[in-house]
């Protein structure tokens, strides 16, 4: 399990650092100034003297963008505008592609471990157990009552069963103390939530959550000399104090699972959303050529959607991902989120790309469908 809890730091740490924290965090600024840079502001010839490249003898300077009416300043302050943007919503999809990595490292230690069969069977005997997925995540408190249910099973369970799991006295009574006091702070979370007192529905929101990681981490020690023996003796039956303390640990992972998704969701609604409305504010202004501008949002939008299909992709091969969610491990899911998570990240920014590069034969495209379904 350290392995696991190292990753699970790691996650937290991507999810919170600074932007140039991330790994390749330079890179993507290198990639984002060097186009900006030719386009607003020109290439001077210091520029290639410090890539190591010998400047060019046919121009002092090359700048992408034509300057028109207006003056130098403002092709400046729209550069260093567009550079900031951009760099901006590439740390975005930088930061949900080390996140997702992460995770991804994560749930293939937990497909090796001897805690497999727990993930396999918990959907079934729980039908509340939250799914993981990106298009239809719960924000509720409901993801939490799951995780104090499974809490307050174990206790009972330990207390009619005796030392099947928790083999001294004390570390049971503390196993029943935390499990009841994330039930109590879980009904007080309700009570001030009714109230709209969210300063207090946040700190207890908390206190459930400080009670839960600890009573996880007993379940956790209890369960250690069970798993070692996996493989010697039989698997344990469903509805154990064993089989349960590991439905209750596979609960506190899918509760991880699900808060890592949100942030996951986030990242990549945001940032898809915001390169769409960088892509209509270059088409508000005539730059010319605009075919600079054009290219750019290519690159910068075609790289985003090829980063956010593929992640999509494995999640939905992911073997942990598929037994919460109840599809075929190793195999893509064609089911109705996938095909609208490929539709709005893949297929609307390609559609919006063309529409601002081909924007009359978009328009006869459309003219054309819209016939087609009077027709009929």
């Amino acid at each position: 399990m350290a392995d696991i809890k190292s990753l699970q730091k790691e996650i937290k740490e991507l999810l919170s650092c600074s932007q140039l924290d991330l790994p390749g965090s330079l890179v993507v600024v290198w990639l984002v100034f060097v186009p900006c840079l030719f386009l607003f502001i020109g290439l001077p010839p210091r520029f290639f003297l410090f890539i190591g490249l010998p400047p060019p003898a046919w121009a002092p300077s090359i700048a992408g963008l034509v300057r028109a009416l207006e003056g130098e300043p403002f092709y400046w302050f729209f550069g260093v505008l567009f550079l900031f943007v951009y760099i901006a919503l590439s740390f975005i999809f930088l930061r949900f592609w080390c996140v997702w990595r992460e995770t991804r490292r994560l749930l293939q230690h937990l497909s090796s471990h001897p805690m497999l069969p727990a993930y396999q069977s918990l959907p079934k005997e729980y039908l509340q157990t939250p799914r993981i997925t990106l298009s239809n995540l719960s924000r509720s408190l409901s993801v939490l009552e799951f995780s104090v249910e499974q809490a307050g099973l174990v206790a009972r369970s330990a207390n009619q069963t005796g030392p099947l799991l928790f083999k001294e006295k004390p570390l049971e009574d503390r196993v029943n103390r935390l499990a009841n006091r994330a039930k109590s702070h879980l009904s007080a979370l309700k009570d001030e939530e009714a109230k709209g007192n969210l300063r207090r529905a946040i700190l207890l929101r908390d206190l459930v959550d400080r009670a839960l990681s600890k009573m996880s981490r007993l379940v956790v020690q209890a369960l250690e000399p069970q798993w070692r023996l996996r493989g010697v003796v039989p698997a344990t039956e469903e509805h154990t104090p064993v089989r349960l303390g590991e439905y209750f640990v596979a609960g506190r992972v899918v509760v991880f699972l699900h808060h890592v998704f949100l942030h996951l969701q986030s990242l990549v609604w945001f940032g898809m959303v915001g390169l769409l409305l960088m892509l209509f504010a270059v088409n508000s202004y005539p730059f010319q050529p605009q075919e600079y501008l054009l290219w750019l949002n290519w690159a910068v939008i075609l790289t985003a959607a090829v980063i956010t299909i593929t992640v999509f992709v494995q999640m939905s091969r992911n073997s942990i991902l598929s037994f919460l969610s109840g599809t075929t491990p190793g195999q893509v899911s064609w089911d109705r989120d996938f095909v609208i998570q490929i539709l709005t990240y893949g297929l609307v920014p390609i559609l919006a790309l063309l529409s601002a590069q081909f924007p009359q034969a978009v328009r006869n495209m459309f003219s054309w469908i819209s016939s087609l379904q009077g027709t009929h």
